[in-house]
């Protein structure tokens, strides 16, 4: 029996997201996902010349930033501004 791709019922791709639309969901351009995959914050994967995240790396990357592994000390201005707790 030949099955077509379209009664397919499990999609490929039902575990990727754009990076352009996820960027677009977090109100976040997609120069700043690039600069993050660039620091090794996320992992995409290049399908023919489209970038895409997996959910899992989604959801480890939600989970750092929850945790604060991120974050910088603010500079300039703003550490004058900050405040010492």
């Amino acid at each position: 029996m030949n099955k077509s791709f379209t009664q397919d019922p499990m999609p490929l791709h039902t575990d990727l997201i754009s990076t352009t639309e996820w960027a677009r969901q977090i109100g976040r351009c997609s120069v700043t996902l690039w600069r993050w995959a660039g620091l090794g914050w996320l992992h995409p994967v290049n399908i023919s010349g489209r970038s895409y995240l997996t959910r899992e790396d989604i959801e480890q990357f939600v989970l750092r930033a929850k945790a604060g592994e991120f974050q910088k000390a603010p500079k300039g201005a703003a550490k004058q501004k900050a405040v010492v707790l």
